[in-house]
Formats: C-alpha cells, sequence, structure tokens
C-alpha cells in the first residue's frame, strides 16, 4: 500500500494497520489516563499527566506490541471551556516511558481565566474520558496568584503521602525546644566561613511573601540557580516568613564535629556534615525550566532511552565525566586496558595532569546515547554525582561508587533493587560486571526498578513536595522573629501582564 492510499484512510484504519501485525490492538476507550496535568488548579512548571496503553480487555500493552508513538499519534488538545475554536497558547509533547506508559505534558504561554477543556486523541480518536474539564484559571508559571498557604498547597497536592526519610533524618538536629535561632546561626556562619574565597552563601528573608537577600563571598553567581527556584515557589503558596542561610557551593558546610550545628541548606550532604539537604541544583532547574530553557530533564531521559531497547544495548559499562576524582581516572584506565568491559572517557581535564594511560579527551555525548549500553557507572565528582537521577532514568541497571555524599533522595534507593553498589575504590566492579553479565534478566529488572523510582519520586510535583516541606518544617522550628535588613537586595518576582488574580470563576472553591 503506497503512503498516498495510507493517507485516505480513516483514523481507526490507520491503528488497526499500525499495529495488527506485532499484537493486541491498543483500545484507546480503554486506555488509563491520570496525573496532576488533569487538575487545572495544580500550577507546575510544566503541567504533565500519563497515559496508560492497553488493550480491549484492559490489559497493559508493552512495548513491542506498540508502534513508536510521536505528538502526531498521541497528542493533547487544551481549549477554553466554552470556546473550543479558541485556541490557547501552550507548547505541549508525547513521551515515551516505557511498559506502554507515556507522559502527555504542556507548558502554558498564558493564563487561563476560565475554566478549560482537554482532549486527549490516540491516532485522532478520543482517549478514556476525553475531554477532561479542568477547573479554572489555569495559571502560567509567570503568574504571580498564590492561592493557598503553603500547608493548603502541600495538602491539596498530596505531599503528605510521601514519605521522606532524608527529610526527618536532617530536621531531627533541630527539632530540640530552642529550636532554630537566626541570629545565633548568623553570626556563628560568619565565623566559621569568613574566607570569602573559600565560601558562597545568601541569608534568604522571606516576609509578606516576597523574597530578599543577602550574600556573602566573591562567588555568589549561582543565586541564578536558587532565586529563580524560590520565586517559582512563592507563586504557587504563601509560604510563612521566613529567615534562613542557603549554600551557593557544592560542598556542604556544617561539620558534624563542631557545635553548634548549623542549619543550612544545602544541594548536597554528606556523612560529617549537618546541612538539611534540597533537591540537587540539576534537579530543581530541571523541574522549573523544562521544556523552556533545559533540555535533559528525567522524563525527556527515559524518553530518550527508549531508543535503545534492553536485548539492543551493549554488554558493556559506560562512563563519561570530567577528571574531578581521581577514581574516575582510574575506571578511564581499566577501560583502556579492557574495552569489552567498560567504555570510559574524560570529557574535560581540570584537576590533574593529562597522561598517555588515559587516551584522548573526547566529545560530549549526549545523555539518551549513554543508553547504548546495558551498564552506567556513577561516580563522585567534587562531591555526590548529580547526574545519578538521569543514570536511573534510563532503564539501565547502574553502578553506584559508595559515597560519602549524598543526594535527597538516597537512603529511599535499595541496593540491588533500584542500584547495584560498588565500592568506593571500584574494587569489585569487575565482579559485578561478570554477575550483571551473567544474570541478565536480573539485570533489566534492576534497571527497570531504578527507572520506576525515578517516574515515582523524582517527578517535577514531588520535586517541589519536598522543597515546600523543607520550607514548612523549618518555618515550625523557627523560634526568631523575621526582619528585613536594610541591607537586604529585595529580588522581585517576573512581570507578567496576561496574570490576574481576581477571577472568582466557577472552578474557584470555597475552601481556597
Amino acid at each position: 500500500m503506497g503512503l498516498s492510499a495510507l493517507l485516505l484512510l480513516p483514523a481507526f484504519c490507520l491503528l488497526s494497520f499500525a499495529v495488527a501485525a506485532s499484537g493486541p490492538l491498543p483500545d484507546p476507550a480503554n486506555f488509563l489516563v491520570f496525573g496532576p496535568g488533569l487538575d487545572g488548579r495544580r500550577t507546575l512548571p510544566v503541567r504533565y499527566l500519563f497515559v496508560q496503553m492497553r488493550d480491549t480487555a484492559g490489559r497493559q500493552l508493552d512495548d513491542a506490541s506498540l508502534p513508536e508513538v510521536d505528538s502526531d499519534a498521541l497528542r493533547l488538545e487544551l481549549s477554553a471551556a466554552g470556546s473550543e475554536d479558541r485556541r490557547l497558547r501552550y507548547t505541549s509533547e508525547a513521551l515515551r516511558l516505557g511498559g506502554g506508559l507515556y507522559v502527555l505534558r504542556y507548558r502554558l504561554h498564558e493564563t487561563v481565566h476560565s475554566d478549560a477543556s482537554l482532549s486527549v486523541f490516540y491516532f485522532g480518536m478520543p482517549v478514556a474520558q476525553s475531554p477532561y474539564r479542568l477547573s479554572g484559571p489555569l495559571r502560567d508559571e509567570q503568574c504571580n496568584c498564590p492561592q493557598m498557604d503553603l500547608s493548603g498547597w502541600l495538602d491539596y497536592h498530596g505531599c503528605r503521602s510521601f514519605n521522606y526519610s532524608q527529610l526527618e533524618a536532617d530536621f531531627a538536629r533541630f527539632s530540640g525546644p530552642a529550636g532554630i535561632q537566626m541570629p545565633i546561626v548568623a553570626a556563628e556562619a560568619a565565623k566559621r566561613f569568613d574566607n570569602d574565597g573559600a565560601y558562597a552563601y545568601c541569608r534568604y528573608v522571606i516576609k509578606d511573601n516576597e523574597l530578599y537577600r543577602s550574600c556573602f563571598g566573591k562567588h555568589t553567581g549561582f543565586t541564578f540557580m536558587s532565586d529563580p527556584l524560590l520565586l517559582s515557589l512563592l507563586r504557587k503558596f504563601r509560604a510563612p516568613d521566613l529567615d534562613f542561610i542557603l549554600n551557593l557551593g557544592d560542598w556542604p558546610l556544617s561539620r558534624l564535629d563542631r557545635l553548634p550545628h548549623l542549619p543550612i541548606l544545602s544541594w548536597c550532604g554528606s556523612r560529617h556534615t549537618s546541612d538539611i539537604v534540597l533537591p540537587t541544583y540539576e534537579l530543581t532547574e530541571a523541574t522549573v525550566s523544562m521544556m523552556d530553557r533545559i533540555y535533559n530533564d528525567l522524563m525527556r531521559t527515559a524518553h530518550d532511552s527508549m531508543r535503545y531497547r534492553w536485548p539492543n544495548r551493549l554488554s558493556r559499562a559506560f562512563f563519561r565525566g570530567r577528571d574531578s576524582n581521581k577514581r574516575r581516572l582510574e575506571l578511564v584506565q581499566l577501560s583502556m586496558a579492557k574495552p569489552d568491559l567498560v567504555d570510559a572517557r574524560l570529557t574535560n581535564m581540570f584537576f590533574f595532569q593529562h597522561e598517555k594511560s588515559l587516551g584522548d579527551i573526547v566529545k560530549h555525548v549526549p545523555l539518551g546515547d549513554f543508553f547504548k549500553y546495558k551498564y552506567q557507572v556513577s561516580i563522585d565528582g567534587t562531591v555526590a554525582a548529580y547526574r545519578l537521577p538521569f543514570l536511573l532514568a534510563g532503564g539501565s541497571p547502574v553502578l553506584k561508587q559508595d559515597s560519602d555524599y549524598y543526594e535527597h533522595f538516597y537512603r529511599d534507593l535499595e541496593p540491588m533493587k533500584h542500584y547495584v553498589p560498588l565500592r568506593e575504590d571500584l574494587g569489585d566492579l569487575e565482579e559485578r560486571l561478570a554477575w550483571l553479565r551473567a544474570h541478565d534478566s536480573q539485570a533489566e529488572k534492576i534497571g527497570e526498578s531504578g527507572r520506576q523510582f525515578v517516574l515515582n519520586r523524582l517527578m517535577p510535583e514531588q520535586v517541589l513536595c519536598y522543597l515546600g516541606q523543607v520550607l514548612e518544617r523549618y518555618g515550625q522550628l523557627l523560634r526568631s522573629p523575621v526582619a528585613v535588613s536594610q541591607s537586604y537586595e529585595h529580588i522581585k518576582q517576573p512581570s507578567d501582564s496576561d496574570c490576574r488574580c481576581d477571577w472568582t470563576g466557577p472552578g474557584v472553591r470555597d475552601e481556597l
């Protein structure tokens, strides 16, 4: 059948033609659609919903029985309720996550001052209960109209249903009756971190839901990460008045062997420090700037990895990175000696001298192409390897080096379920790889469990939930009054001429 003849077929015939030879027929009316993007009041930088494909009997379809689905085959349409002919300004895409699961996501480029209608189509046919009515207003990411206080926002988004063990451990140190006294914390921080070339941090104040800061250090450029993140949160909920220090550097600051412990917010923690750990700037930036300035987010990585099915991936370990840890150099040297076992190269050298045993410096490899290989190796850089969530998202088992450093979710990872542990010196790497090669189905299962951990625990809503709970717990322990010094800089919200906060249509519920 020629292409011109195919184009004349109705949608249901195209669907039958696409899948008849490969297995059960997908039934769009029987697909399962779920996720925060079905609730207009859940204001996220990018709204998203999941589509699980099923057949006429309600059975979940696997990838082998499905055609490649792109934004033309599985798509959404969003319109103002009652004005279906007015196309709203948004960007959307469909991404494949594995196991017949897809994510449809959309970034609004305007605030919708009404209820909205969301339709999902598969080869032109309505999916499940489509169209869905979304209670308005649907506010875009730049709209500064927080409708709930922080506690209400956490309840509404179901944030309290997640058990964050790192959060509990971090705040346990500061839960005594004295709580957090910021004059004491600030004075102690000024004494300990008085080398402005070595340390960089900001003292942030949130007062009446406005953001202020005063920074210390020569290298405070990372406020370009922290400012937009905090402003984004304050557009979503009314925060309590807060006063806290946020570490702009990679290394956690407050050592356990020095009292008093300081409740400094940091991007990662260690076994030797008492910092309160936030999701890393890599993860928060991928959340706030998804489908905007950032290409590599966790959903995109999971999608890109699907180009490489497990049986076709190469049975070698893979690593790319700079020379920020001597163990990385040792891995590269192993790769040079045993290229059939490991493909490891350096993409940049800054810390160590380049030697012949390290081979050539190579170009960066797109993250999605890491998953040509069955096994990924995660080795610390200067601190925790912030790439770990992205490696887990790709469905290859991750061999993770034991480390003093950790991100906010490491406590919830289970060895040999979500990842394969390695000794710090990598001395058991060859043994671990031999086991993975000999137990291919178990290796595939570990890789898939890692991917599911990401989809269940590290999606944008969960990242924002974690940040919101950090602010709530901190506020509950803060005992000193919150005031804004005249020396503080006021960090203002971006302008959004499209945003109105006075809409009181039928979608606004009394309890909000």
